[in-house]
């Protein structure tokens, strides 16, 4: 898992795991006119693209990298462009998520009344990245996770969450939603 703000510690991380066999998440996090700012050229970005499994960025990061302003198409840019293994996610905040590979997913956030929303964003990843990678659970279920994580924090004071695995399921379960 990367979100590049320090590129070449990432690129060299990120090409290991690919000699390894090992999946590469890269969340861009803030858009790559940001980034450059801060470091990062498009250059580095557009390597990473080429390395990683799953990219996930929120509807900004795609509209800058493709001129694109409705997300979908942007996103099937990006995954056209960079043929990325397992698929592009696109974050929409209080509308969910979507995955994109061959076909589109898209799952709804939980309504919940948020407190804060600090941290959100790295919860749904964490979740993700458990629910996908570790339990190997489907694109739709694992995205729903994810949700679930993201939507605990919000309930949450803080930046960090404090909700376990079983906390998440029991909370998914409490809300009774077709997938």
């Amino acid at each position: 898992y990367n979100d590049m703000f320090s590129p070449k510690a990432a690129l060299w991380l990120a090409k290991e795991a690919v000699r390894q066999n090992k999946p590469v998440i890269y969340n861009m996090q803030c858009v790559p006119s940001f980034m450059e700012r801060c470091g990062t050229s498009m250059q580095e970005i557009e390597e990473m693209m080429g390395l990683c499994t799953v990219f996930v960025s929120g509807r900004e990061g795609y509209m800058e990298m493709t001129g694109e302003t409705d997300c979908r198409k942007a996103m099937k840019i990006l995954q056209e462009k960079y043929h990325i293994k397992d698929g592009v996610i696109c974050t929409t905040g209080g509308d969910g998520a979507i995955w994109l590979k061959e076909e589109e997913i898209q799952v709804p956030a939980y309504g919940i009344k948020a407190v804060d929303t600090t941290g959100a964003g790295d919860s749904f990843l964490g979740g993700l990245i458990y629910a996908y990678f570790y339990e190997k659970r489907e694109k739709k279920e694992a995205l729903d996770f994810a949700n679930a994580t993201a939507a605990i924090k919000c309930m949450q004071e803080g930046p960090r969450s404090r909700a376990s695995v079983e906390q998440v399921q029991k909370f998914r379960d409490s809300v009774k939603r077709e997938l």
